[in-house]
């Protein structure tokens, strides 16, 4: 089976129904609330149909003028089996 955003989205969404997400040439990012983090990770990591099992990154970003959340941390995941990046 093919790994496309709609798989995707709907096993992030068993584990936290209230992400947003932002598409940049092709690459689609997932922002979750940070209580979420482990627990949806894992749900990423651990479904077969998505098995993203490599995390190639962690960064931050501070948005200096962004209230009340200026820092934002960032993590790319990897899925040998299926190819693909997730942000």
């Amino acid at each position: 089976m093919a790994l496309t955003k709609e798989l995707i989205l709907n096993v992030i969404g068993e584990v936290c129904p209230d992400y947003e997400i932002y598409e940049h040439r092709n690459q689609l990012s997932v922002i979750i609330p940070k209580e979420k983090i482990v627990e949806t990770t894992m749900m990423l990591r651990d479904n077969p149909e998505t098995s993203f099992e490599l995390l190639i990154d962690i960064t931050a970003i501070d948005w200096l003028k962004k209230k009340p959340t200026r820092f934002e941390v960032v993590y790319m995941l990897y899925s040998i089996k299926h190819t693909a990046r997730l942000r």
